[in-house]
């Protein structure tokens, strides 16, 4: 299954909206994230300190991808792309490393 980092900020049409309702709106979205994350969908998330952006990383098929980041479109913009872990990498760069020194 692929792993993918998305970057996201929160657009222009979020920071117009009065206090109540943009708290409202994170309010929700941690709900949503929170049982993402209880499903195993999401494997870790976070927000700047200045609460303008932050990042998410999702474990699935391309298509939950862009359909989780839909749920969100309206207030954030994102940007994603597939990622691989260190152990992942390791086994990339072993064969890589192997063939050069053939």
């Amino acid at each position: 299954m692929a792993k993918w980092l998305v970057m996201w900020k929160m657009t222009q049409e979020y920071w117009s909206l009065p206090d109540a309702t943009r708290f409202k709106i994170l309010e929700d979205a941690m709900k949503t994230v929170k049982a993402d994350m209880d499903s195993g969908f999401v494997k870790d998330w976070g927000i700047k300190a200045d609460i303008s952006g932050g990042y998410i990383i999702y474990e699935g098929t391309e298509t939950r991808c862009v359909e989780a980041c839909m749920r969100y479109a309206k207030y954030l913009s994102s940007e994603g792309t597939p990622v691989i872990s260190l152990t992942q990498f390791s086994e990339v760069f072993k064969k890589r490393t192997a063939e050069i020194r053939k």
